[in-house]
């Protein structure tokens, strides 16, 4: 590694400089790359539960033509959320996310916000893994091509028997449920923010045509107490 002192004290200053900007640019939005997969997954999950709300309540099964393919949208979505997922925590843990302006949150906002976020992240992850295991044991149409073997991961509820199988499903459809009560958790925490509050945290994490329109669109902050 070259030291610092190899360098001139204006290259120094500007490298400092540019540190100091990437700080305020952190605190300011979040990365591109977290933006854009958040939409991927936010996306990608609405269309994995409507997809199973339809297969499992509307059309009631999978064996028909229009059936299977509903099914097979809802579980390669599904499986497409927990790649995304890993992503999002690599760059989650990569670049710093942006703290919220003044005291926005409290404590205890701080503290459910949180909650809310690391269940999003497990439901984004456990859902697509339980619905795998349940799509590697169960039978007839409603298994998934090119899809590995992955009980070994399920501790037993995955296993080929009515009991074992009764118990994934089960599972993976409390999950789903569950994923359903965050999201609507989520959207009503960032209506307050916007609507109540009056902060940037929805602007934040939109696109940049849109972030920009908002931005222009001269909403007024919230007078601070």
């Amino acid at each position: 590694m070259v030291p610092l002192q190899a360098f001139s004290p204006g290259s120094v200053r500007s490298f400092q400089g540019v540190l100091i900007l990437a700080d305020m640019l952190a605190d300011r939005k979040p990365h591109v790359a977290s933006v854009t997969l958040h939409w991927m997954g936010a996306i990608l999950v609405l269309t994995a539960l409507l997809g199973g709300l339809y297969v499992g309540y509307y059309a009631a099964g999978c064996c028909s033509a229009e059936g299977r393919l509903v099914f097979l949208i809802h579980a390669y979505a599904g499986l497409t959320v927990l790649a995304v997922a890993g992503a999002r925590l690599i760059f989650r843990a990569a670049f710093s996310w942006p703290k919220p302006s003044g005291d926005a949150h409290g404590r205890i906002g701080t503290a459910v916000a949180g909650f809310v976020h690391f269940s999003l992240y497990a439901i984004m992850i456990l859902v697509p893994l339980t619905g795998w295991i349940l799509a590697t044991a169960m039978p007839c149409c409603w298994g998934v091509p090119g899809l590995p073997d992955v009980r070994v991961l399920s501790f037993g509820i995955g296993n080929p028997t009515m009991a074992g199988l009764g118990a994934a499903y089960q599972v993976h459809v409390t999950l789903a449920w569950i994923t359903i009560g965050l999201i609507l958790l989520h959207v009503g925490a960032v209506l307050v923010h916007h609507l109540h509050l009056r902060n940037d945290t929805l602007r934040k994490m939109l696109p940049g045509r849109l972030r920009n329109r908002m931005k222009g669109s001269g909403r007024a902050p919230a007078p601070q107490q």
